[in-house]
């Protein structure tokens, strides 16, 4: 039900251009690495935005549409056009301890070797002047000897996110190139495992897939992504069947629940924090699915009370089986809507729990919820209702230092 729904998502989300199509997924992108056609770097530019977060302005990665990047682990996996600084720049920070940089040293020229290797195979089929910049590039950089060139912050670069190629004549981002794109389309389809069987959500013959995507944004799990759906040691294995053939799911629709969830994650409108639940939303509504994030989001977080009588003016719509409109858009009950609840649990994602039913049933729901809670107040009181945050709090100790 879960993967359906979330597959269903990934759908809606494709037709709006919100996520990648196959073998493409949204990542964050933190700065550019400016090349010309000889492959001669010229400079390394941020690419972070500006947004304000409370009394500050922060800079954030922007994102771009890049060759999806299923994950690793401690193993040298590369990835194509858009990687760290260690894979793409072999770089690394002297720490001061001769064992430990040699070690740092060692590892961040493997990286860069294998990212090398990787990227000339991709290529060897695309002939245009931006593929050989690349590989030239690779051939001829060297980051302990023309690292000092530049006017670079390294620490920062070393603990961005993701680093992109761009062109230094046309300043044109690499990613975007027609030929280098077709040239991993058609190098990820040789590459898709073909290994065929009934998937388990959409009932039809597919490839199946072996390893399914991580999911990144989970409170309390590892940053680099842990895993909704695995079965990686042999108490979780039946019947002489590995990984994903203890519980087939195609290609595709891995490919989609994970596009989709990390979205979501990625989204502050479609996620909040309840304790240490992760808590995610979304509607199945092809125009103004966001107002509906939004509108839920309001309810389980801090309500002040001039907020407070707009909502419940829509919730009172709502309940009489109603639409309505909130923040420019159209609001209906017998929109679908899903909540799911995730929290860490080592390399794996647990499910809290999962809500699946009307927009109206939930609203109906907190309706319910509010009247149970409805006590007499003092007249210094000014909310007419706690808010699903303030019951939560109510629980914790008033002393602990951590109130997740």
């Amino acid at each position: 039900m879960i993967l359906n729904a979330l597959t269903d998502y990934y759908e809606q989300l494709l037709k709006e251009e919100k996520v990648g199509r196959d073998g493409w997924s949204f990542v964050k992108v933190s700065y550019a690495i400016t090349i010309d056609a000889s492959g001669q770097l010229r400079g390394i530019q941020p690419l972070m935005k500006p947004v304000q977060r409370g009394k500050k302005e922060v800079f954030v990665p922007v994102f771009r549409l890049a060759p999806l990047q299923k994950g690793r682990s401690r193993q040298i996996a590369p990835y194509f056009m858009c990687d760290n600084a260690k894979y793409l720049l072999g770089a690394w920070i002297a720490s001061g301890n001769a064992e430990e940089d040699e070690k740092n040293q060692k590892q961040a020229n493997d990286y860069f070797k294998a990212s090398a290797a990787y990227h000339k195979e991709m290529l060897k089929n695309v002939d245009n002047t931006f593929s050989k910049s690349i590989c030239r590039f690779f051939d001829t950089w060297n980051f302990e000897k023309y690292k000092d060139n530049f006017t670079v912050d390294w620490d920062k670069v070393l603990s961005a996110y993701n680093l992109i190629f761009r062109s230094f004549e046309t300043t044109e981002e690499l990613l975007s190139d027609a030929e280098i794109c077709k040239g991993w389309d058609d190098n990820y389809q040789n590459g898709v495992q073909q290994k065929m069987g009934r998937c388990l959500v959409t009932g039809s013959i597919a490839p199946v897939a072996r390893l399914h995507p991580l999911i990144k944004g989970v409170r309390g799990a590892q940053s680099s992504g842990a895993a909704l759906v695995s079965f990686n040691g042999d108490a979780f294995e039946s019947y002489g069947k590995e990984q994903g053939d203890n519980a087939p799911v195609s290609e595709y629709v891995a490919a989609a629940y994970g596009k989709a969830l990390n979205y979501l994650l990625s989204n502050e409108t479609h996620h909040r924090m309840l304790g240490d639940t992760t808590v995610v939303f979304w509607a199945d509504a092809e125009e103004g699915e966001e107002n509906y994030a939004r509108f839920f989001t309001e309810f389980i977080g801090d309500i002040d009370e001039t907020e407070e009588q707009k909502l419940m003016a829509v919730m009172d719509a709502i309940t009489k089986g109603k639409s309505c409109v909130y923040e420019a858009g159209e609001l209906r009950p017998e929109t679908k809507f899903y909540v799911l609840g995730l929290a860490p649990n080592a390399a794996r994602i647990s499910i809290r729990f999962f809500y699946n039913s009307t927009f109206g049933n939930m609203i109906s729901n907190i309706e319910n919820h509010y009247e149970r809670l409805a006590i007499e107040k003092t007249k210094y009181e000014k909310k007419e209702h706690p808010s699903i945050s303030d019951v939560l709090y109510e629980t914790v100790n008033k002393k602990a230092t951590n109130k997740q």
